[in-house]
């Protein structure tokens, strides 16, 4: 703090330094305080403000910057904390948002980590839910995905996650949720996508 007759920084009132408020700042010892500007804080020698560091705010003329918690991340002007949207998880230093990795899914602002969707089910498009993949889908190799039953395959069940083949005599196009049957005289092709005369 600046004292009586000293050269340190502060504003000059008649000749004696005084100390700048908290949250202020003066470059020399004859130069009026003031305010710190948003996202900044005054250095410990009250001399200048600083930039927050990049997991902080200050929405300005505040002594110091404020830590966003994890789970949230500074805005854009770094004034305030902002949690993590859904379908995404903050570190936990509190920098920064990232969006939910192949597989899994965040159903609440500020969360910290993302969950892993159940067997038979896989992410939303946003990345906010698990849903079961359709009649006639089956979950990708990765299973992070629905993908349409194979020609030849089927799949009636939305709690399944491998479609299953047609009976004998029976076929399929993609995505089908059942099988149909050739008539009689002709037999499935080698795709079990359609029937040929035999």
């Amino acid at each position: 703090p600046n004292a009586a007759n000293e050269p340190s920084a502060g504003a000059v009132a008649n000749t004696v330094c005084v100390a700048c408020s908290a949250g202020s700042f003066s470059p020399t010892p004859t130069t009026a305080c003031a305010p710190c500007g948003k996202g900044t804080a005054p250095r410990a020698d009250g001399a200048a403000c600083d930039p927050c560091p990049d997991n902080a705010v200050s929405a300005g003329g505040v002594p110091s910057c404020t830590t966003c918690d994890a789970g949230s991340h500074p805005n854009g002007e770094r004034t305030a904390c902002e949690l993590c949207p859904a379908g995404s998880h903050g570190d936990d230093a509190g920098r920064s948002c990232t969006s939910c990795s192949a597989g899994t899914y965040s159903s609440d602002a500020g969360e910290t980590s993302c969950t892993p969707c159940t067997q038979s089910e896989v992410p939303n498009a946003a990345r906010t839910a698990c849903e079961p993949c359709l009649a006639g889908q089956q979950q990708s190799a990765d299973g992070h995905a629905c993908v349409p039953c194979e020609r030849g395959t089927f799949n009636v069940l939305d709690t399944v996650t491998k479609c299953s083949p047609c009976p004998a005599g029976h076929v399929s196009m993609p995505g089908s949720s059942a099988c149909r049957p050739c008539g009689p005289g002709s037999a499935p092709n080698a795709k079990v996508d359609d029937c040929d005369p035999c």
